[in-house]
């Protein structure tokens, strides 16, 4: 199962979806923010190659570089709230000094995207949930400037969680072959701007690369190399909205043909990588 880009029409969305027992979450990622809050007792969710164990009332704070995968648990329903949005959403919004995306940018190599949150903060932010939803059905002619604020108050507490440093209280593997497997994408995710290839693993990790690619597989429900190309995707196309040229993006995201990029952007992506710049330029977004 090749990890999904996923796509959305609006910059700013809610949605609180319940799966039945044995709902098999793909990996995917999105170009755009995300606050994952748990409605469900217990679960893991992987992050890249960061494996939590996560409970009813925790968050997860998802950005366009996170390739990410939900591990629901077999025999329960999986319920879930989410807020998704775009930064240029709240265009304008801003205070001298103060980054209102903080928590959605300043991270440390070893952030961690979750938190533990107390009954107070996890009723703050249901609270916040709800006012979205009226706001975003509301046919108010001031409904947008509700939703804005509504928003801006959310991501305010938010950054103040998050300044409070947190350790990854991560899930220990349960069986050695899925600690390799987190060891090999440790390794992928820190040379993923590097020529990594199955041989280099290969070599690397003391395994054929028939037997990498079958864990590999067996455990991510992908193969090593579809997973180095879409996370190079992702980062390249973080840096053709940054402004990056074409080939600076290529390059820079791992790419060592330019025309093999091309082909992998079109294939993956659905356009060219020039369009893609062209459209999806921070500059060019103007949501009214």
């Amino acid at each position: 199962m090749e990890p999904s880009r996923e796509t959305f029409s609006g910059p700013f969305s809610l949605s609180s979806p319940v799966s039945k027992p044995g709902f098999a979450a793909p990996w995917h990622w999105h170009e755009i923010n995300e606050i994952y809050i748990c409605e469900t007792d217990r679960m893991n969710y992987m992050v890249g190659n960061i494996l939590y164990e996560i409970q009813k009332g925790d968050i997860l704070l998802l950005n366009a570089l996170d390739i990410h995968r939900a591990l629901p648990p077999e025999h329960e329903d999986y319920a879930r709230k989410i807020i998704l949005f775009h930064d240029d959403f709240l265009r304008g919004w801003k205070s001298e000094g103060y980054d209102l995306f903080a928590c959605f940018r300043h991270r440390s190599p070893d952030f961690c995207h979750h938190r533990h949150l107390n009954p107070g903060e996890y009723e703050s932010i249901l609270k916040y949930y709800s006012a979205a939803q009226r706001a975003l059905q509301s046919d108010h002619p001031a409904a947008l400037i509700r939703q804005k604020m509504i928003l801006t108050e959310l991501l305010i507490l938010l950054n103040d969680i998050y300044a409070v440093p947190a350790r990854r209280d991560m899930k220990t593997f349960s069986s050695s072959e899925e600690d390799f497997i987190r060891r090999v994408l440790l390794f992928i995710e820190e040379g993923i701007k590097n020529d990594i290839s199955l041989d280099l693993l290969s070599r690397e990790f003391g395994i054929s690369v028939n037997s990498l690619n079958s864990k590999f597989r067996k455990v991510t429900r992908m193969t090593v190399h579809q997973f180095i190309i879409h996370r190079r995707l992702q980062l390249a196309c973080a840096l053709l909205k940054q402004g990056s040229t074409v080939s600076d993006a290529a390059y820079d995201s791992g790419f060592g043909d330019l025309s093999h990029f091309i082909r992998c952007f079109k294939t993956n992506i659905g356009t060219t990588p020039g369009n893609y710049a062209r459209s999806n330029s921070l500059q060019n977004y103007s949501w009214t």
